[in-house]
């Protein structure tokens, strides 16, 4: 069926406008979603330390630290459900006094994405274990003195064959010394 020009140039407008209309609405859905995101970081404690958990001290809308911990010789060892830090904002992990080396583990199942800054108060080196994957985004930023290691293996293994194990992280840490692999 042929439709006068005036009704097929009126339906064409209102094709075009009810485009217009979908699309506005789309860009808006969208930009809500992503700017209806939280600005914070993702960082989830989990109970596998007891009573040593990592605790999450937020100092200002940007900055978090994590303090607590499980503290073995000169090691501290902090472990998370959830572990991610979102761009523009920083997350320091607490480095008391006589600490060397920050054990950082991941036992969820998602990965990390560092978006933001990471770091240390302090010289002590940083050890990061996320079997699922560990992402740097194109603003992320380290903040430290000592060094760091960011692994996707599963544990690192002292020498004396303890442990910091981020799959079966129902292991005791009793005693550690020096990591000798991964």
């Amino acid at each position: 069926m042929n439709l006068p020009r005036e009704d097929g140039y009126k339906s064409r407008i209102k094709l075009k406008m009810m485009s217009k209309i979908v699309a506005k609405c789309c860009l808006t859905g969208c930009l809500s979603v992503i700017f209806s995101c939280p600005i914070r970081a993702q960082i989830v404690p989990d109970n596998t330390l007891g009573a040593e958990s990592s605790v999450i001290n937020s100092i200002n809308e940007l900055r978090e630290r994590i303090e607590g911990g499980a503290t073995r010789g000169n090691n501290l060892f902090h472990s998370f459900q959830e572990f991610s830090v979102g761009e523009g904002l920083e997350v320091q992990f607490a480095n008391p006094e006589g600490v060397a080396n920050i054990f950082s583990r991941v036992t969820g199942s998602n990965i990390s994405e560092i978006l933001g800054t990471l770091g240390v108060e302090g010289s002590a080196n940083l050890f990061f274990i996320n079997p699922n994957g560990i992402v740097f985004g194109k603003n992320a930023r380290l903040d430290l003195s000592g060094d760091f290691m960011a692994t996707t293996a599963e544990k690192i293994i002292f020498s004396d064959n303890t442990s910091f194990d981020a799959v079966e992280s129902n292991r005791p840490l009793l005693k550690v010394s020096l990591p000798v692999g991964l």
